[in-house]
């Protein structure tokens, strides 16, 4: 369903919304650049007229007892004339490009399972006279894949967590200190495989913990938009119904999904980064950073599965980031329609403030999980510590 007549079953009293990005748009030059090309009259990549730019010259150009050869003086005029290119250039075609693109409104929602699902039932239907949201229908398949996906990304943090608790222990009983940091020249158990290993357990303890406060923050970002586009899809759902004996109309969002995605993804990043902390003490003690390195990865994997772009996605041929950028960036555009839906999302506790919760426990986490891992004296369970 195109975003004009969205608009446009939303204020029938308008003949549509003017887009203010587009796909097409990008590609079209402005006329002010089609009228200097990519090498210009006025700004030749050969000899440069720094006259006709209006580029200020030296006092002594052209008077040569100051001592200053005539071949300098040209020498910094041509070197002042492509500096001054390269600014027209950005200026020209950069920043049009940018202009082009739109604000953050315009940025693409690279979404999830759970933002699908939230408008699934909406995007598939049609009123009759237009073409569906989503062209790709989902099927039996997906829809197991989604389940199995959830199912996944609750059990597997816990049963990991668990596990990596009961694998680990104390060293002489100790719980705090620096017996762990033991260096042996030469050895083979405490040599520098050992040492290294905990160094990498540290920085991507941090990193893994660093990415995790951008991703929520990120999803935050996203679910206050998705907010925003369930409660406008509504109303239009309200004034065209669906109707299952002609298959006309719209059904209405679930915005319950979302509060589903926002507590799941929450406690899923929470979760692996002490499943990370605990797994890295195994793998440290073992003096294994081939396991702490593919460890890292491995939880990175399991985070990223409900995301349209993982490696075991079923969203490829159904959700278009893109697409969904524009809808929302063109709706934001209107402020008739979208003042009052983001006044109310504002005053009402949405699923969007589950993420900002989880952002300041993350945060600490960054902090607290490398100092952790510095001075707990842990190892792995039937570990030998001499």
């Amino acid at each position: 369903m195109g975003v004009i007549k969205l608009g446009s079953l939303l204020n029938p009293g308008r003949c549509g919304l003017v887009a203010t990005r587009s796909r097409t748009s990008r590609r079209q030059p402005s006329s002010a650049v089609r009228r200097r090309g990519c090498g210009g009259d006025v700004l030749g990549a050969g000899g440069v007229d720094a006259e006709a730019l209006g580029v200020p010259r030296r006092a002594f150009a052209r008077d040569a007892q100051h001592g200053t050869s005539n071949e300098d003086v040209m020498q910094d005029d041509v070197e002042i004339g492509h500096a001054y290119s390269a600014m027209q250039f950005y200026k020209d075609k950069v920043q049009s490009f940018t202009r082009a693109q739109g604000d953050k409104d315009h940025c693409p929602i690279s979404g999830n399972i759970y933002m699908y699902r939230a408008i699934a039932a909406f995007g598939k239907c049609i009123d009759g006279e237009g073409e569906s949201l989503f062209q790709a229908q989902d099927g039996p398949y997906v829809w197991a894949g989604i389940i199995i996906t959830m199912v996944i990304q609750i059990v597997a943090p816990v049963v990991l967590l668990v596990w990596a608790i009961q694998n680990v222990t104390t060293i002489n009983g100790n719980v705090v200190g620096l017996q762990a940091w033991r260096y042996d020249h030469g050895s083979e158990e405490f040599g520098f495989t050992y040492l290294m290993s905990r160094i990498l357990a540290i920085m991507f303890l941090l990193l893994f913990t660093i990415n995790g406060t951008y991703a929520l923050k990120s999803d935050m970002e996203e679910t206050e938009k998705m907010v925003c586009l369930c409660r406008v899809f509504n109303r239009v759902a309200k004034n065209i119904p669906y109707d299952p004996d002609t298959g006309r109309g719209y059904k209405p969002t679930y915005e319950g999904w979302l509060w589903v995605g926002a507590v799941l993804n929450s406690i899923l990043v929470i979760n692996l980064s002490l499943c990370m902390f605990f797994i890295f003490v195994i793998a440290a003690s073992e003096a294994s950073p081939k396991d702490i390195i593919f460890d890292a990865f491995g939880i990175t994997f399991l985070y990223n599965l409900d995301d349209p772009s993982g490696d075991l996605s079923f969203l490829d041929e159904l959700w278009d980031e893109g697409i969904m950028g524009d809808i929302y960036g063109t709706l934001a555009d209107q402020h008739e329609i979208m003042d009052d839906v983001k006044s109310e999302r504002q005053n009402t506790f949405t699923s969007n403030n589950i993420y900002q919760a989880a952002l300041y426990i993350t945060k600490s986490l960054i902090v607290l999980l490398p100092l952790c891992f510095i001075f707990f004296e842990g190892k792995a369970s039937g570990t030998e510590w001499e």
